[in-house]
C-alpha cells in the first residue's frame, strides 16, 4: 500500500508551562559552537508534504480476514467409469471379389480422368468427351478407336495390368479349387473360367459406375423422395404413437435400430439424425413419454455407450437420474455436458442439481455448511448460465441479457418434453410468473392426467388471453382426453380461426377424427388437408382419404389413400379402407390382395372388418362375407355383426345356422328396433329349413 507521510503536529506550550524559567542550553565541550536549530513553526507545511513524499508499507496477515475462494467441486468420476464402452463391431475382411470389384472401380476412374485431360489438350478433339453421346455408332467407333489408342500409345495397359495381379492372386486363390499338379487341360479350363469369371465382374461394377445417376434417380423414386429406412421407421413409430399404439411404436422404434448399418453408422458424422446415438436417443426419449423409465435408461446408457460426447444423451440421462433423486450419478453426467457445451441449457441443469441436492438436506444444524455450498453453487451455475455467449455478444443484432427466470424457463421447457415433472416443477417455482409458466404446469397436469387442474389452469389463460392459440390446442387437447369431443371441437376451432395452421399433426388428427364420428366428413376432410400441410404422414393423408370415401368422391379417396399407403404400407387400415375402395368399384381382385395384406398387418377394427363383410355381401360374395363376420365377431362381439351374419348365411342357404344368429341378437338387443328386424328375419326362414 502507497500512504502519505502526514507530518506530526507539534504540540503548543501549556499554560502551566507560562512563568517558568527556562533553564538555559548547557555548551559543548571543547572550543565548537552547538548545533544551531530552526525553531519548527507548526502553521507553515511541512517538507513531506510540499514535496509529496511517500512510503510504500507492505502488511501480511497470518490468517485470511475472508474466506478464500475455492474450486468448484467436481465428481471424481466420469461417464467412462459408470457406462462402459460398447466395442465395434470387427470389420470382416473383404472377399477377394470386392476386392477386385474395388480395384476395377478405381482404375476406372482413373483410366476416365487421365483420357478426359488427354483429349481436352489434343488437338484432334474439342471439348470434354461426353459419355451420353447419342451422335450415332460412327461416333462411338471414333471414341472407341481414339480411347484405345490412348491406352496402347501412352503405355498405361500394362501398368494397369501389373496393378491387378495380386488381386486376381487372390481371387484365383478364394475361388478356384487347384490341383498339385495339374494337367494343361486342366489348367485351360481353369484359365477360361477365370477369364470368363473376371470379365464378368469387371463389366458389372463398370455399368454400375456408369449408371451412378440413373440408379440415384430409381432410388429416389422408390425410397419414398429420398427418405432412408431408418426416416420411415421414426415416421411410422411417430404415427403408432399418436394413435396410441405404443407397442406398435416401440416396435418400430426397435426395427429404425435394426435398420441402420454399425460399420456405416461407426462411420458417419454422430450429429446426423441417422447416427446410432440419435436413435438411441430419440428411442429413450418415446420410453420416457410412455412412462418406461427402465427402458429409458437402458436407451440413454446405449447411446453414450457410442459416444461419450453425445449432449443430448449426457443432459437426458443426467435429468432421469435427477428425476429418480440419483444425485451423484446425475452430477457425473451434467458436469460432463457442461464441459462438453457450456450454454444456458446444461449450465441450469447444473444448478437445478444443487437445488435439489440442497432441498435433499435434512434440516439440522450439521447440514447448513452444506447446504450453503450447494446453494452457493447452484448462484454461481445460473451466473454461468444467464452471462452471454461469445457468439451472442459477437453478433451485429442486439439481444436483451437473460435473467435467472430465463434459466429455469428453459430449462423447465426441456424437462416437460422429457415428461419429467419433478425436475420441471422445481424449476417453475423459481421462473417469474406469466402465461407461459402457467401453460408448462397445465402441460404437465396433462401428461400426469390430472385433467381438472389443467382445465382450471387453462381457463385462466384463456380468458386473458383472447389471442393465444396453443392455450386452446392444448385446452382441446385435454377435452379430448376427458372425453367431452363436443367441447373439444369448439376449442380446436375457435383455435384455427385465430390461425389456420397453429396446431401440430397430431392435433389436427385428433380433430379429423371427432369430426368423422360424427359424421361431418367435409370439417374432417378440412382439419385432415390442413393436418396433411402440416405434418405429411401416411396417418393424415388416411384421414383424408376416409373422408373423401364418406363422402362418395371414390377418385379423390383412391389418390388420398394411395398417397398414405406410399409414406406408410404397415398401417392395416389403410389397406383395409382401399378394399373398400375396390370393393365400390366392382375390383374384386385387388379388394382381396388388400384385405389380405390388412389382416397380415394385423388389423384388429372389428367394425371396419364388418364394414368390408357388409360390401362383400352387397356385391353377391356371401362366403367372404361370411369369413368377415366371424373374423370380426372374433376380435368384438357385437349384435350388429350377428345381424349381418345371419343375413349373410340366408344368402347361402344355412337357415339353421341364419336362424340361431338372429334368436341371439333378438335375446341379447336393448334396442327395440333391432330385435323387431331380428324377429322379422326369424319369420322369413322357411319352417321347413
Amino acid at each position: 500500500a502507497t500512504v502519505p507521510l502526514i507530518p506530526a503536529v507539534v504540540d503548543a506550550p501549556k499554560d502551566d508551562d507560562k512563568g517558568k524559567k527556562k533553564a538555559p542550553a548547557k555548551k559543548g565541550k571543547g572550543t565548537a559552537p552547538a548545533i544551531l536549530t530552526d525553531e519548527i513553526d507548526p502553521s507553515a507545511e511541512h517538507p513531506f508534504v510540499a514535496n509529496s513524499t511517500q512510503a510504500h508499507v507492505t502488511v501480511t496477515f497470518a490468517t485470511a480476514l475472508t474466506r478464500l475462494p475455492q474450486s468448484r467441486p467436481r465428481p471424481d468420476l466420469q461417464p467412462t467409469d459408470l457406462i462402459p464402452t460398447r466395442l465395434r463391431a470387427p470389420k470382416r475382411p473383404m472377399d477377394a471379389t470386392k476386392t477386385f470389384a474395388a480395384e476395377i472401380e478405381s482404375l476406372t476412374q482413373r483410366i476416365v480422368k487421365e483420357y478426359r485431360e488427354h483429349a481436352a489438350s489434343s488437338s484432334e478433339n474439342n471439348g470434354v468427351v461426353d459419355d451420353n453421346n447419342n451422335n450415332g455408332e460412327a461416333n462411338g467407333e471414333e471414341l472407341r478407336a481414339s480411347f484405345l489408342n490412348y491406352l496402347q500409345s501412352s503405355g498405361q495397359a500394362h501398368a494397369y495390368k501389373q496393378l491387378l495381379i495380386p488381386t486376381v492372386q487372390a481371387v484365383v486363390k478364394e475361388k478356384f479349387v487347384r490341383q498339385p499338379n495339374p494337367s494343361k487341360e486342366e489348367l485351360n479350363k481353369v484359365t477360361n473360367e477365370l477369364y470368363t469369371y473376371l470379365t464378368d465382374t469387371m463389366h458389372a461394377t463398370i455399368h454400375r459406375l456408369f449408371h451412378t445417376a440413373e440408379k440415384q434417380q430409381r432410388t429416389t423414386r422408390s425410397s419414398l423422395d429420398g427418405m432412408s429406412p431408418s426416416e420411415r421407421w421414426k415416421r411410422r413409430a411417430m404415427e403408432a404413437e399418436v394413435m396410441r399404439e405404443y407397442g406398435l411404436a416401440a416396435k418400430y422404434h426397435q426395427e429404425r435400430l435394426g435398420s441402420v448399418n454399425p460399420e456405416a453408422a461407426a462411420s458417419s458424422n454422430n450429429s446426423s439424425d441417422d447416427s446410432l446415438p440419435n436413435i438411441w436417443t430419440e428411442y429413450a426419449e418415446f420410453s420416457l413419454r410412455v412412462r418406461d423409465a427402465l427402458k429409458a435408461e437402458q436407451a440413454y446408457r446405449e447411446a453414450l455407450a457410442l459416444d461419450y460426447a453425445h449432449l443430448p444423451s449426457l443432459i437426458g440421462y443426467g435429468l432421469l437420474l435427477l428425476n429418480s433423486n440419483r444425485y451423484q450419478e446425475a452430477e457425473v453426467f451434467l458436469q460432463s455436458a457442461v464441459d462438453l457445451q457450456p450454454n444456458m441449457l446444461t449450465w441450469g441443469c447444473l444448478a437445478l442439481l444443487y437445488d435439489m441436492k440442497a432441498l435433499s438436506l435434512p434440516d439440522t444444524p450439521q447440514s447448513e455448511a452444506q447446504r450453503l455450498q450447494f446453494v452457493r453453487e447452484s448462484k454461481y451455475s445460473i451466473t454461468q448460465a444467464t452471462r452471454p455467449s461469445s457468439e451472442s455478444s459477437s453478433s451485429s443484432s442486439p439481444s436483451t441479457e437473460a435473467t435467472a427466470s430465463d434459466a429455469y424457463l428453459h430449462i423447465s421447457r426441456h424437462c416437460v418434453e422429457l415428461y419429467l415433472e419433478d425436475p420441471a416443477n422445481l424449476s417453475l417455482v423459481r421462473c417469474t410468473a406469466s402465461d407461459t409458466v402457467e401453460l408448462l404446469y397445465a402441460t404437465i397436469y396433462y401428461q400426469t392426467e390430472q385433467y381438472d387442474d389443467a382445465v382450471a389452469t387453462l381457463s385462466k389463460i384463456v380468458d386473458t388471453n383472447a389471442a393465444a392459440t396453443a392455450p386452446r390446442i392444448l385446452y382441446g387437447d385435454v377435452l379430448y382426453a376427458m372425453g367431452n369431443h363436443a367441447e373439444a371441437e369448439a376449442m380446436y376451432n375457435t383455435a384455427m380461426r385465430i390461425d389456420p395452421f397453429c396446431g401440430s399433426g397430431p392435433s389436427y388428427v385428433r380433430l379429423g377424427n371427432m369430426c368423422a364420428s360424427l359424421g361431418k366428413y367435409r370439417d374432417a376432410l378440412a382439419a385432415f388437408i390442413s393436418g396433411a400441410k402440416v405434418w405429411p404422414c401416411g396417418l393424415t393423408w388416411l384421414g383424408v382419404g376416409i373422408a373423401y370415401y364418406r363422402m362418395e368422391d371414390m377418385l379423390r379417396a383412391e389418390q388420398a389413400l394411395n398417397q398414405s399407403n406410399i409414406l406408410n404400407n404397415l398401417n392395416p387400415k389403410t389397406w383395409a379402407f382401399i378394399a373398400l375402395l375396390c370393393l365400390r368399384q366392382r375390383r374384386e381382385d385387388e379388394a382381396d390382395q388388400a384385405f389380405n395384406q390388412a389382416i397380415k398387418q394385423g388389423l384388429d377394427d372389428a367394425f371396419l372388418i364388418a364394414e368390408v363383410g357388409v360390401e362383400q355381401l352387397r356385391i353377391g360374395r356371401a362366403r367372404v362375407a361370411e369369413m368377415c363376420f366371424r373374423r370380426s365377431i372374433t376380435v368384438a362381439d357385437d349384435v350388429n355383426t350377428h345381424m349381418q351374419l345371419g343375413r349373410a348365411l340366408c344368402v347361402m342357404k344355412r337357415f339353421g345356422e341364419a336362424r340361431e344368429e338372429f334368436h341371439f341378437v333378438a335375446s341379447t338387443t336393448t334396442s327395440e328396433a333391432q330385435r323387431a328386424k331380428a324377429e322379422e328375419q326369424l319369420l322369413t326362414i322357411p319352417s321347413t329349413a
